[in-house]
């Protein structure tokens, strides 16, 4: 069955260990739907986070193939029961009238999506939760015609103190 699966990586900080990462997921057929990455100052390491849909055994295979670089110091699975994920999204939109920009306003307010740009002619939302979350406020404003969308892609941490201390 195939479901998302999002993965997290500790890293050591080299220049080339993202490129090879996303590599290695090309070569073996692995579709990288979101990634992202960043410097841990605490520990000098990097911690990347992506997504992937498709079965357990294909995330088997992807975490035995991550696990022989060099530079991977820990990969595992973020299960939703023991980690916190979110996205960030921000959304253009045109402004035609009051009235539509006041209907705009409310949903944005529904959905906790906060102004961050407002034009006379647009407006730029930025909408911060789980990708459930932003779809549903995106097919919601989408009768009123997007602009643009641009999102960040699905970061994550771990609960509690379960894998506080990277390895």
């Amino acid at each position: 069955m195939n479901k998302r699966h999002v993965v997290e990586l500790i890293v050591e900080d080299q220049p080339t260990v993202l490129a090879r990462v996303a590599g290695l997921c090309v070569r073996r057929g692995v579709v990288i739907e979101t990634l992202t990455a960043g410097r841990d100052a605490a520990s000098g390491l990097m911690r990347i986070v992506l997504t992937t849909t498709g079965d357990d055994a294909v995330l088997e295979q992807m975490r035995k193939q991550i696990n022989k670089l060099i530079d991977v110091r820990k990969i595992s699975v973020m299960e939703p029961e023991t980690s916190v994920t979110r996205e960030l999204s921000f959304v253009k939109m045109k402004i035609r009238d009051s009235e539509m920009k006041e209907e705009l306003f409310k949903y944005a307010e529904i959905y906790n999506a906060k102004v961050v740009d407002l034009m006379p002619e647009s407006v730029i939302f930025q909408v911060v939760g789980d990708i459930g979350k932003i779809e549903s406020f995106i097919a919601l404003i989408e009768k009123f015609g997007i602009e643009e969308v641009s999102r960040t892609g699905i970061t994550a941490i771990r609960r509690g103190n379960e894998g506080t201390k990277n390895e």
